[in-house]
């Protein structure tokens, strides 16, 4: 992979560039973690970016310093990801319970759609934090819950968190584009 540029062969077609950076601090036992990167403002980072590795989805920028950022991680309970079924589009949203840091829950998918162990989730790239594609994870166990029109989903991770050394900043050159796009259009931040 070079040093900086397109990573073709899991993002098709998306304008995004990527800065690797090292994880200096991690979190994974926590109701919300968070991770640290070497890399700041100085190198070109700002919030809302996503962050990855070549296996899958990190989490995203929450705040930066000069040299440093901060990254709510995929296992942070308050951030939740446009995420899909790959075999057939079916859209749901990622986010984790605060019980295994291996897994997370795929919300939202509904009773008639045939999902099985094995399954791959990918990103919806809806959002503009992550292009489409991106994967998340595979699906581990389905449940139903007689109160819910929708399937309980858990996720095992495509990337184990808790053993991350580098990752990979995500620079949608089209996010902010997209974005005061779709805050005129609501009047707020829809990606929050």
């Amino acid at each position: 992979i070079p040093a900086s540029g397109v990573i073709a062969d899991t993002l098709p077609l998306a304008k995004v560039l990527y800065k690797p950076a090292k994880v200096i601090n991690n979190s994974v036992r926590r109701v919300n973690n968070f991770l640290t990167l070497n890399v700041g403002r100085d190198d070109g980072i700002k919030p809302g970016m996503g962050v990855i590795t070549k296996q899958g989805v990190v989490g995203r920028v929450k705040a930066v310093s000069d040299n440093y950022a901060t990254v709510t991680s995929l296992l942070h309970s308050q951030w939740v990801v446009s995420a899909k079924l790959k075999k057939d589009n079916t859209l749901g949203s990622i986010k984790w319970d605060g019980k295994n840091y291996r897994q997370v829950l795929l919300d939202f998918i509904p009773l008639h759609v045939k999902v099985q162990k094995g399954d791959t989730v990918i990103t919806s790239g809806f959002t503009g934090v992550f292009p489409e594609g991106v994967v998340v994870g595979r699906v581990a166990e389905v449940l139903t819950e007689n109160d819910k029109n929708f399937f309980t989903i858990r996720v095992e991770l495509a990337v184990d968190l808790s053993r991350l050394s580098y990752v990979y900043v995500l620079n949608n050159m089209l996010y902010r584009e997209q974005d005061s796009l779709e805050v005129a259009t609501t009047g707020k931040d829809i990606k929050e």
